[in-house]
C-alpha cells in the first residue's frame, strides 16, 4: 500500500492543492446579461451546485472552468432562465468564450453527476435494478426542491 501511495504521489507530483470553480463562476457571471434578480438566483443556485459538489470527486475530475459553466447551465435550466453572454457571438453558445470548445455532452455530464449527489437512494453502480419510481426526472424534480429549500 506505501509502495502505491508513493507512486501516486509522485505522479502527483506531490501536488495536493485543488482550485475550486467560486472565481470562474463569479467571472462568467459577471459577463452573462438578462434579468438581474433572475440571473441572482441562478448565480446562487449554482454556488450552492458548487458548495454541494464539494462532497464528490467533482472538483478532481473537471477543471474549474467546466465545472462553473456546468453548474450554471444547470441552475438556468432548473428556473427556465436563458443565459446569454454580453457579447455573444453569432452560433454560439454562451459559453463558447469561457470555455472554447467545451461540448454539451461535457456539459450535461458534469451535471448528471452533480445531481446524482442529491439522490439519497443512490445505489451502487453494481445494482441493476433501480426503484420502480427511479427516473431522471424526477431526480432533477427532487434535485430542484432540494436546491431550492437550500437557498
Amino acid at each position: 500500500l506505501l509502495i502505491h501511495e508513493r507512486i501516486l504521489l509522485q505522479t502527483i507530483k506531490f501536488d495536493l492543492q485543488v482550485q475550486h470553480p467560486y472565481s470562474c463562476l463569479l467571472r462568467f457571471a459577471k459577463a452573462l446579461k438578462g434579468e438581474r434578480a433572475k440571473l441572482q438566483k441562478v448565480v446562487q443556485m449554482a454556488w450552492n451546485f458548487v458548495n454541494d459538489s464539494l462532497s464528490t470527486t467533482l472538483c478532481l475530475q473537471w477543471e474549474p472552468p467546466i465545472v462553473a459553466v456546468a453548474v450554471l447551465y444547470l441552475a438556468a435550466k432548473i428556473n427556465t432562465f436563458e443565459l446569454e453572454a454580453v457579447e455573444p457571438k453569432p452560433g454560439q453558445p454562451w459559453w463558447s468564450d469561457f470555455v472554447p470548445g467545451l461540448d454539451l455532452l461535457i456539459i450535461e455530464e458534469v451535471d448528471r453527476q452533480v445531481l446524482e449527489s442529491y439522490d439519497p437512494d443512490k445505489r451502487p453502480a453494481v445494482v441493476l435494478s433501480t426503484p420502480a419510481n427511479s427516473s431522471s426526472s424526477a431526480l432533477l424534480a427532487m434535485s430542484s426542491a432540494s436546491v431550492t429549500a437550500a437557498a
